[in-house]
C-alpha cells in the first residue's frame, strides 16, 4: 500500500481544526457564565441601591415632619445643601 500523503495532511488538518474550535467554544462557554455572573451582581447592586434610595427619600421625608432624625442623616451625609441643624445664635448679641 501506497501511503497518502496528502490524505494524512488533510486528516491531521481536520484533527487539529477540530481540537482549536472544540478549545473556542469551551472559551465563549466559559466568558458566557462569568458575563451572566457579573449581569446577576449588576442587577443586585442596581435592586440594592434602589431600596437604598427610597429608604433615603423616605428619611428626608420624614425629617420635614421630625428632626430628630437630622443626626442619623448627618451621620450618613444624606441631607441636602446646608441643612444641618446647629443651634443658632441670632438671638444671642455679639461681644464687640
Amino acid at each position: 500500500m501506497k501511503n497518502n500523503l496528502l490524505g494524512t495532511v488533510l486528516a491531521v488538518l481536520f484533527l487539529l481544526m477540530t481540537l482549536i474550535t472544540g478549545g473556542l467554544i469551551y472559551r465563549h462557554i466559559t466568558l458566557n457564565r462569568q458575563i451572566r455572573d457579573v449581569q446577576l451582581k449588576i442587577a443586585n447592586n442596581n435592586n440594592a441601591r434602589s431600596i437604598f434610595n427610597s429608604v433615603i427619600a423616605d428619611a428626608l421625608e420624614y425629617h420635614k415632619k421630625n428632626s430628630a432624625i437630622d443626626p442619623l442623616l448627618q451621620q450618613i451625609s444624606a441631607l441636602p445643601g446646608g441643612a444641618h441643624t446647629a443651634p443658632t445664635t441670632a438671638g444671642k448679641p455679639s461681644n464687640k
